[in-house]
């Protein structure tokens, strides 16, 4: 009598791990070869995700349910955090906290390096929005 695993028993476990690790491998893939974004695959990867739980048995639609709440409680206090971040940016922009506090400290910097006072803001500013242009 032997202990080992049957061939069967073998080639059924490498299948459901090949059909699992088709997940983490499509998502790098697709993002590399630039199929999809990486948002486009993160949604993929969540629906294939949710099909391989109902397949497998290991989700049903109340752990569904559960899941689903327990995701809106974490995205909604991330929000809120968000959401106050924006409005305390949007006190200091209206009060010109960022023009107090940058013309005194790098003024002098700037004059004693010889640099223009106008270039610097030039960049600066081209810097700073380059990210909310969108370039197509």
């Amino acid at each position: 009598m032997t202990t080992g695993i049957s061939v069967v028993l073998f080639l059924a476990v490498v299948v459901i791990v090949l059909i699992a690790i088709r997940m983490p491998m499509g998502y790098a893939l697709g993002i590399a070869f630039g199929v999809t974004t990486p948002t486009e695959a993160g949604v993929v990867a969540v629906i294939y995700a949710i099909i391989l739980g109902i397949v497998y048995r290991q989700l049903d639609w109340k752990n569904m349910k559960t899941m689903l709440v327990g995701t809106a409680k974490q995205v909604g206090s991330v929000l809120f955090i968000l959401a106050g971040a924006r409005l305390f940016s949007y006190i200091m922009t209206l009060q010109r906290v960022p023009t107090v506090l940058t013309v005194p400290i790098l003024g002098p910097m700037l004059a004693s390096y010889g640099v223009d006072p106008v270039h610097f803001g030039a960049v600066s500013y081209t810097h700073l929005t380059l990210p909310t242009k969108r370039i197509v």
